[in-house]
Parts: C-alpha cells; structure tokens; sequence
C-alpha cells in the first residue's frame, strides 16, 4: 500500500528517536543508513535515527531566519513561501528525491518543529507525528548534557517546540505519541503507530520486533505529575498544558480503539497554541 510521508518531531529527549527506530522495525524507510548520523556511545547509543544532510539543512534554515536550535526563530506567517527560501526548497526536494522510490517512508527531526510550513511545501502529503514527554524529565535530560543553557530553558524550549509543531502541523494527517505509553505499552503502542504510518497490519515478525524496542531499562528519569506540579522551576501553565495534551491524547486512542477511526477526525488542536 502506498502512503504518503511521515515527519517526526517534537522536543528533544522526548522519544523521537525510539519513535523513529519503532517505525522503521514495522518497516518504515529511513533513507540509506550510510546517510543517517552516527550514534554517539553516551547520548545516543542505538542512534539518533536523522538524516544527517536533513539535519544540516534545517540548522541552516533556523539560522537564516534568525535563530538556531537551542534558541528559535520566530518568522512572520507565510515566511515559507518567500523568495528567500525558495534555494532552501529545492535543496530539500533533492535530498528526499531517493526516499520518494521508497514507501513507506519517514524522516525525524526536531529542528522541524518549527519548519513544519516549510516542510509541508515540499512535502505536500506530508503526515506529522508529534512526540510528547513530560517537560521536566526532558529539561533534565537536556540539562545533563552540560549544554550552556538553565534547565529553566529547556522547559521553556518544550513549550515552543510543541506549540509550533502543533500550530505548523494543522490540517495535516497527524498523530500523537506520548513517552510515557510508548514504554508502558510497546505492544498497544507498536499496532497504533503500525495503523499511523503503513494503514495495513504489519507482517508479525515486525511487529514483534517493533515491540521489543522500547524498554523501561532505557529511560533514565521518570517523573510523576505530583513532583512536576511542586517544582518551582516548572512554571504551572507549562505542567497543566502538558497534562492537558496528554490526556487528550490517550482519550482519542481510547475513542480510536472503540471504533477503529483515526484520531485526526476528533480535533484539530487538543491544547492551545500557547502553553
């Protein structure tokens, strides 16, 4: 069955790379491994899972419109389709040009949360899937890191991340998945992105072997809503948003696993674009 792309974003050390290595064990194209970053042994040892000349690319395009990955731009609307931009377009239609002999097929990373409009103009079929994870076990993680920023940032940094990709992803085919279901339910979690990314059940052996990635031996900090709610660097709208987007999510599953309909027909916008 043919189906049309997928984009994974979402903050950083919210799952996207688990996401992607899932989607590629149901059989989702990543591009020629020899294209994709090397892992690094402490931060990333199975792989970051992104295509190193997409990563470029976007670094480059966050830089010309002002910013860069640990501080993003904020372009006026319509930025994407501006002269300016038009180079940046042709460079990425031909850095996709081998995935599009390939279906299914996926590229992931975060950066794009906030080119999404971009993206979308040279993949006008593009499908989003957006990562979620608790803001403080993601501040945290990107703190141990020793990048130069506060962990107050990278909560901050969670917030714009996913009020862009959820603001640039409207109107697009999407889906939702929440870090802390993904190590819950590997198996629930595996069918659901199956359903998402191939719309035909994957042959069992993939399925199984899509299961077996995520690992609770993974996951280095878990967080309960109690502590990240009596956290005083954690600023209150940032904590409920995240409540209010999680449980949004599993309610639409829930409402999927009843009736076997896509979760993109229920709402358009689960929390507001401001969290």
């Amino acid at each position: 069955m043919k189906t049309s792309p997928i984009c994974v974003v979402g903050m950083h050390r919210s799952g996207t790379s688990l996401t992607t290595r899932v989607l590629a064990a149901l059989g989702v194209d990543l591009g020629v491994p020899a294209s994709l970053i090397a892992p690094d042994a402490v931060d990333s040892p199975a792989g970051y899972q992104e295509q190193e000349a997409i990563v470029a690319l976007d670094d480059e395009l966050l830089r010309a419109l002002g910013g860069h990955a640990s501080e993003p731009p904020a372009p006026e609307d319509g930025w994407e389709l501006s002269a300016e931009i038009q180079p940046f377009a042709a460079r990425a239609s031909a850095i996709l040009g081998h995935l599009y002999e390939r279906t299914p097929w996926a590229f992931k990373d975060p950066r794009a949360s906030f080119l999404l409009p971009f993206w979308r103009t040279v993949v006008p079929d593009l499908r989003v899937l957006i990562c979620v994870r608790n803001p403080l076990e993601v501040a945290r993680s990107m703190d141990r890191r020793n990048d130069p920023y506060p962990l107050e940032h990278w909560l901050e940094m969670w917030a714009l991340h996913l009020r862009a990709a959820i603001t640039g992803s409207e109107g697009s085919t999407r889906k939702f998945v929440v870090y802390d279901d993904l190590i819950a339910d590997p198996a629930g979690s595996a069918q659901s992105l199956a359903q998402f990314a191939l719309g035909e059940p994957p042959a069992p052996e993939q399925l199984a072997a899509a299961a077996a990635l995520p690992d609770s031996q993974i996951r280095r900090s878990a967080i309960d809503d109690e502590t990240l709610l009596a956290d005083p660097r954690v600023d209150n709208e940032i904590a409920l948003s995240y409540f209010r987007l999680r449980d949004w999510v599993r309610a639409a599953a829930a409402e999927v696993s009843a009736d076997s309909g896509s979760i993109d027909s229920r709402a358009s916008n689960p929390i507001t674009t401001q969290p």
